[in-house]
């Protein structure tokens, strides 16, 4: 008898005809003999709707308010699941995160799993029940409700199967695996049978939404066993896990893209210092040494444009004190990252970049990536000319990593 953690995302639970499919699915997986614990997200677009309700009172809510109303979304959907279930004659129970004994820190709405007490799960699972846990929550030492940011059930998934010592943790999404871009920017785009931990996780934090960086990190600490698969089809998934396969027979993983992005440039005499500050700041912004060019004393940082206000408020304060002389920034940008599976030089990879006949702006290699700005509505054919030129498409027969 396995023990299985399956995770079904929004899109997945989306509608009531959705989730009884789902419930037949796991049914099926029961039927099997193993034993489950099933994650859910909230159903559709709810969390933005119950955002957007928010928003309608203040503009700027309570962060403990804003836990305590966007994690009803999921309760919805494991309550719904679950009866679901039942009514196929299949015994299961529904809990919250805290029930669940997740665990977290006191960071409303972005909160980090402390630990989990898995005893109450284990008795359920001992009766023959599947336990429908509520994703993307926990409660922290105080006994607030906390939420773990967006992405969050995906960390709640894979945490669980950690604790709970799961022989395996589906990912059940939108699309059949993990791609060499996103299939429904690049038709052309191949999926991967197998993809290593460590590039599954760059591929992620530069904005492929498959898997969530921290549900990936959490995966790669305990080691746990995962695989990235449709909801809607019974198709082979992408195994993610392992170390980087030993020569590889492809040179790069894939293609990632991250939208509404900016770039912000700043100008002054101590450029570095100002940097500084707003690294310590701000963890999502990039800084690379040769985004620096001392000779007109201009630092460059990508980010994304939600964070520009921020940012520019420290240089409003700070700027001064810093010797920030001037700053200007450039939006709706995509930023197309591309992940190597290979140490060694990117010249002649940057030469083809460069002669892509699309404006691209802020080439750089980040890691074994490169990473680049594009304008937004070029993105799509900038992303679908990277692919091609890289011999990424369908047909080359060379993306498939085998373990």
């Amino acid at each position: 008898m396995a023990l299985i953690v399956q995770k079904y995302g929004g899109t997945s639970v989306g509608s009531v005809e959705r989730i009884r499919a789902v419930a037949e699915q796991i049914v099926l997986a029961k039927q099997e003999g193993n034993q489950l614990v099933v994650v859910l997200s909230a159903m559709g677009e709810s969390t933005d709707v119950l955002i957007k309700l928010a928003a309608e009172i203040d503009a700027e809510p309570n962060g403990r308010e804003m836990d305590m109303l966007v994690s009803t979304g999921e309760q919805v959907s494991v309550a719904l699941l679950t009866m679901a279930l039942q009514q196929k004659g299949c015994k299961a129970i529904s809990m919250t995160g805290w029930q669940a004994g997740i665990a977290t820190d006191e960071k409303h709405q972005d909160a980090r799993i402390s630990h989990i007490r898995t005893d109450r799960i284990h008795e359920w699972l001992d009766k023959g029940y599947v336990v429908v846990v509520a994703g993307y929550q926990g409660l922290s030492e105080s006994g607030q409700i906390t939420t773990l940011g967006r992405g969050g059930s995906d960390t709640s998934a894979v945490a669980l199967a950690a604790r709970l010592r799961a022989e395996l943790c589906e990912i059940h999404t939108d699309v059949t695996g993990v791609y060499t871009a996103d299939p429904r920017l690049v038709p052309e785009a191949q999926k991967l049978e197998q993809i290593p931990y460590e590039h599954m996780l760059e591929l992620a934090e530069m904005g492929a939404a498959v898997l969530h960086p921290r549900s990936v990190k959490e995966a790669i600490r305990f080691q746990v066993p995962l695989v990235v698969r449709s909801s809607f089809s019974s198709e082979e998934g992408t195994r993610v896990g392992g170390s980087a396969v030993e020569k590889a027979p492809i040179s790069f993983w894939g293609i990632a893209h991250q939208e509404e992005m900016a770039v912000l440039s700043i100008k002054g005499k101590s450029v570095e210092e100002a940097g500084n500050l707003l690294a310590e700041q701000f963890d999502t912004m990039e800084v690379e040494s040769d985004s620096v060019d001392f000779k007109s004393n201009t630092l460059q940082y990508s980010l994304p444009v939600e964070e520009l206000k921020s940012v520019t408020a420290i240089l409003q304060d700070e700027g001064d004190r810093l010797g920030v002389e001037a700053w200007e920034c450039e939006k709706d940008l995509t930023k197309v990252t591309i992940v190597r599976a290979e140490d060694g030089p990117v010249i002649e990879v940057m030469r083809k970049l460069a002669r892509i006949p699309y404006p691209i702006r802020w080439l750089k290699p980040v890691n074994k990536s490169l990473a680049c700005l594009t304008p937004a509505p070029m993105s799509k054919a900038v992303m679908q000319s990277i692919h091609s030129m890289l011999g990424m498409n369908a047909g080359h027969g060379a993306i498939s990593a085998r373990s």
